[in-house]
């Protein structure tokens, strides 16, 4: 009997204590989610945009500059940027002066002359490049500019 009655105060002790536990983490996660501050703006990861220009490479600075000079009064864009092989090489060697691995191996005939054109506001950047290809026989590519997210 007496073993019966000890059985029983600590069968009763694990059902406090398992209660008090389960109480305590309950009101634990209560005080967490109203004392931790909501995440900050910075914090909140933004969707990536759409591609909102058009990049066309060329062979040669030469094929560049031709088209570049037809495109420049085209009212499909609101603007046209031109980069010449020097120039893409010296961006390009600035976007990975932290990796000398690629640096080792990047000379200028790995990058292209390019147009950067931005589409004028009745026209996306996709429906621009699909109208330009088969416009730009010199043209190497015609694709959309590559945005970061």
């Amino acid at each position: 009997m007496k073993g019966d009655r000890l059985a029983l105060i600590i069968a009763a002790a694990v059902v406090v204590l398992a209660a008090v536990g389960v109480t305590g983490a309950v009101a634990l996660n209560r005080v967490n989610r109203i004392t931790t501050p909501p995440p900050q703006a910075s914090a909140i990861p933004t969707p990536c945009r759409l591609p909102d220009k058009v990049y066309v490479a060329f062979k040669t600075d030469a094929d560049m500059e031709k088209v570049a000079a037809q495109l420049a009064g085209d009212p499909r864009f609101a603007s046209v940027t031109t980069e010449t092989r020097a120039q893409a090489y010296a961006r390009a060697k600035e976007v990975f002066k932290d990796r000398p691995d690629l640096l080792k191996v990047l000379t200028p005939e790995a990058v292209s002359p390019a147009i950067h054109g931005q589409p004028a506001a009745d026209l996306t950047a996709t429906k621009l490049a699909d109208q330009l290809r088969p416009e730009l026989p010199l043209a190497k590519e015609v694709e959309l500019e590559q945005v970061p997210c």
